[in-house]
């Protein structure tokens, strides 16, 4: 049920997306190019949505599609969105620049982890206490990396 209606939203979320970008109507909700990423709150009431090829993240309502909020993002596009096995924070992956964990569903800046690499593979483990990037290990709630014991994030607490 829960995938029917993450498809479903996907596609409605498209659709709007499409009539955003026809010549005669521009309305300033969504998005301006195609959804490729989005993540679901774990108690399926919001999904948060990207795209690559834009720097912005929107927080959408589920139960009536309705925008609550849209932020932009470091680096070029969202190309990954992932929300915490707890729920109350998703961290977001752009092709050139950091990973970011926002508080969900605040959106308000939790961490960034910088990498010279592209940040193309992201996942957590061991029920959300820690994050794999690239195959560097963290603290999920921290962004501290684990491997050197160095603090290797940015952080506004």
């Amino acid at each position: 049920m829960k995938k029917a209606l993450s498809f479903y939203l996907l596609f409605m979320l498209s659709i709007i997306t499409v009539a955003q970008v026809a010549p005669q109507l521009k309305l300033p909700i969504g998005h301006s190019h195609p959804i490729s990423t989005f993540c679901i709150s774990s108690d399926s009431k919001f999904i948060v949505t990207g795209s690559e090829e834009e720097s912005k993240i929107v927080l959408w309502q589920l139960n009536n599609c309705k925008q609550l909020t849209a932020i932009n993002i470091e680096g070029k596009g969202a190309h990954k969105l992932l929300m915490s096995p707890g729920g109350n924070f998703f961290v977001v992956s752009s092709l050139e620049g950091p990973v970011v964990a926002y508080d969900f569903p605040s959106l308000k800046f939790k961490w960034k982890k910088e990498s010279k690499r592209f940040q193309t593979d992201i996942e957590f483990l061991d029920k959300g206490k820690y994050m794999l990037i690239n195959g560097l290990l963290i603290d999920s709630k921290t962004g501290f990396d684990l491997k050197d014991q160095k603090k290797g994030f940015i952080c506004n607490r």
